[in-house]
């Protein structure tokens, strides 16, 4: 099957976040399941400034948005080492910021508009493309008018009737939600703004033009059942009840040729399930790097996240200096708002000789920092899926996590039973299920007790060595989601 994935996007020409992850690796391992996979993108400044050799393969598109007609070149590159065709769509004065979305931390007031471009661009320039897909596969609200603009302008030409499409949920707390004037601009017609479609009681929000594709899945089973609460749906739980039926959850993978322990550049030592030595000299060389204690007793945390209220750094400040009074040592690396960064930097200045925190993006030290702990702590309020903890365990660092979303189908909770066994031989980690810093606190405790034992924690950690979070199982369910898309649409199709 031919699948082209659009992503606002992808490692490695250019990332904020998990997405990027996702969308540079799933293609890879559908395309060796036999598939043939291509990539959509903007042009974004970040992109050209990486150098990647690009062929101008379509000139001068006219895109109709806002009352005027844009001006649009598409350009092809190949993934590295993959050699997946990749299709850059250009137009500098949408694309050619410093930021992708945001600037000075404030959403660019033109976003609907700009991406709005990306993907009718993309629909309009693919009879000029050397890659005829059968599936689009759509990822989050950045490509959520894709399918409303080819049912709208292009289904009934012949080189569209047959092509169908998923839309990938990745984190419904990013709607592109935006008010009734900003629709005029989009180029769609009046009826979008119904509540059917892409309306609600305030505006419209793009990523509803998702849910009209033919299947829907977001990144985990359990985030699939928790976005139709009202808890976790964002005000779109009623919308998500109602294509129950279309769907699915498909957990994330993460690639294994990126991860792991045995292969890593960026560690001091590399080490394996069945040679975990070099996992002291890793603990010890960020102990030194990060200029703490090179303490063997003392109980090493780790944390790599944006600092985000979903991140759970609400209910973690209240019992950090708790936790910080035991003997135990906290590593924090990420980037975020402004009042978790001051949190962690107060904790810092208050115990150097337990807390180190770095306020950056740095990928080597968010390496050295999941082959060196012993924990890794994730207290999200919701995660739809998580790659972090399960990053962790392949380095056989023990995940400490609320059980919500990915979390929950990922981590297997340590019972601490009397006997002092494994629960079923299969435990990997530590989870609490109420949003409240008392069961956070209750976790650490359990994870700080465990690890004493030291029979017990080799038991853990060698239970998260064992796991299998490659992409190969994810891109089989994947092609049988690409399937049922291919099926609904051959069967409404004239």
């Amino acid at each position: 099957m031919r699948i082209l994935f659009l992503a606002s996007e992808v490692v490695p020409f250019v990332k904020t976040g998990g997405l990027a992850d996702v969308v540079g690796s799933l293609p890879k391992a559908l395309k060796k399941l036999g598939h043939e996979v291509a990539i959509a993108l903007p042009y974004y400044r970040q992109v050209k400034e990486k150098g990647f050799p690009a062929e101008r393969i379509a000139e001068g598109l006219k895109i109709p948005l806002a009352g005027k007609d844009l001006s649009v070149n598409i350009y092809q590159t190949y993934q590295p080492e993959t050699e997946i065709p990749t299709f850059l769509v250009d137009y500098p004065p949408f694309f050619d910021r410093q930021e992708l979305y945001t600037k000075g931390g404030a959403e660019f007031a033109d976003n609907a508009e700009r991406y709005a471009l990306f993907n009718r661009a993309i629909l309009e320039g693919l009879p000029q493309f050397n890659f005829v897909p059968e599936v689009l596969h759509l990822n989050d609200w950045h490509t959520g008018l894709v399918w409303p603009y080819l049912q709208e302008y292009y289904r009934r030409k012949d080189f569209y009737k047959y092509i169908s499409a998923i839309f990938t949920i990745h984190n419904l707390g990013y709607q592109g939600h935006w008010s009734p004037r900003v629709f005029g601009k989009i180029s769609l017609p009046k009826k979008y703004l119904k509540k059917e479609y892409l309306g609600d009681d305030s505006g419209w929000a793009m990523i509803k033009g998702g849910f009209l594709c033919p299947v829907v899945n977001t990144v985990s089973p359990q985030y699939a059942q928790e976005i139709q609460t009202p808890e976790f749906g964002g005000g779109l739980d009623r919308d998500l009840r109602q294509i129950k039926d279309k769907l699915f959850g498909v957990i994330n993978g993460i690639d294994y040729n990126e991860w792991s322990p045995q292969t890593d550049e960026f560690i001091p030592s590399r080490f394996s399930r069945s040679d975990i030595s070099g996992k002291k000299i890793c603990r010890n060389y960020l102990q030194k790097e990060l200029g703490l204690p090179e303490n063997q007793q003392s109980f090493l945390v780790g944390v790599v996240s944006r600092l985000s209220p979903q991140k759970g750094f609400d209910i973690f400040s209240k019992v950090a200096e708790k936790f910080l009074q035991q003997e135990v040592q906290l590593v924090v690396l990420g980037t975020g708002e402004a009042r978790y960064e001051r949190i962690f930097r107060k904790l810092f200045a208050k115990y150097p000789q337990k807390c180190t925190v770095a306020i950056t993006y740095n990928n080597a030290l968010a390496h050295r920092i999941y082959a060196g702990c012993d924990a890794f702590l994730m207290p999200s309020r919701y995660e739809p899926c998580g790659l972090s903890q399960m990053i962790a365990m392949a380095y056989g660092t023990v995940p400490v996590v609320r059980a919500t979303g990915g979390l929950a189908d990922t981590v297997k909770d340590f019972n601490d039973a009397p006997t002092g066994e494994l629960q079923k031989n299969s435990a990997t980690g530590f989870s609490f299920t109420e949003y409240h810093y008392n069961a956070l606190y209750s976790a650490l405790e359990r994870a700080l007790f465990t690890f004493e034992n030291k029979k017990i924690w080799s038991r853990l950690m060698d239970n998260c060595f064992a796991q299998d979070f490659s992409w190969d199982e994810s891109a089989k369910k994947y092609a049988e989601l690409y399937t049922i898309a291919e099926e609904k649409i051959n069967k409404t199709s004239p």
